[in-house]
C-alpha cells in the first residue's frame, strides 16, 4: 500500500512538473510539411554558399566572381532567418548538403576558369528556376503565417537572381 501511494505521488508530481508555465514555452511545433520546407530551403541555401564560393576562387572572370560573392552574402543572410525560425521550432537544420545537391555542387568544384563559368551560370540558372516554382507551390502550402510571410519576401530576391543568372549564360554566348 505505502509502495502504490508513493508511486502514485511520484506520477501526480511528474505531471504537474511537466505541466506547470514557467515561461519558457516555445511555439507549437511546425507541421511535417512546413519542416520539410525550411529543410529544404536551407539544403538550396548550403549550395547557393558553396557554388558562391567555388565561383568567386576558381572562375575566370569578375563578373562571376561577382556573382557568386552576391550569392554567398544573400543566401547567407537567407540562411540566418530560416536558422531563427527553426530554433523557435526546435528544428534542426543541418549544416551540409544533401547528396543531391552535394553532386550538383562536385560537378562545379572540378572545373576552373570558363569552364566553370558556363557550367555555373547554368547551374545557377536552373536551381533558381526551380526553386521559385516551388517557393510559389510552397507559399500556398505552408501554414506557419512566419514562414508564409518569409517564402513571399524570397520571392522577388529569387527572381531576380535568377534574372542576374540568366545575363551571365547570355554573356557567354
Amino acid at each position: 500500500m505505502r509502495k502504490s501511494l508513493s508511486m502514485l505521488y511520484l506520477f501526480i508530481f511528474c505531471v504537474a512538473v511537466s505541466c506547470r508555465d514557467d515561461g519558457t514555452a516555445t511555439r507549437s511545433l511546425i507541421t511535417n510539411m512546413d519542416r520539410e520546407f525550411v529543410l529544404n530551403a536551407a539544403d538550396e541555401g548550403l549550395f547557393q554558399i558553396s557554388a558562391g564560393q567555388v565561383a568567386l576562387n576558381n572562375g575566370a572572370s569578375a563578373e562571376y566572381a561577382g556573382f557568386g560573392q552576391l550569392m554567398i552574402d544573400a543566401y547567407t543572410a537567407s540562411n540566418q532567418q530560416l536558422q531563427i525560425f527553426a530554433t523557435s521550432n526546435d528544428l534542426d537544420i543541418p549544416t551540409t548538403l544533401s547528396d543531391k545537391r552535394q553532386q550538383r555542387l562536385d560537378t562545379l568544384s572540378g572545373r576552373k576558369g570558363m569552364e566553370l563559368d558556363t557550367v555555373y551560370a547554368a547551374a545557377v540558372e536552373t536551381t533558381h528556376a526551380e526553386t521559385i516554382v516551388y517557393f510559389e507551390s510552397q507559399a500556398g502550402s505552408v501554414t506557419d503565417p512566419e514562414l508564409k510571410k518569409w517564402i513571399e519576401s524570397r520571392l522577388p530576391d529569387l527572381r531576380q537572381y535568377l534574372d542576374q543568372a540568366r545575363a551571365l549564360s547570355d554573356s557567354l554566348n
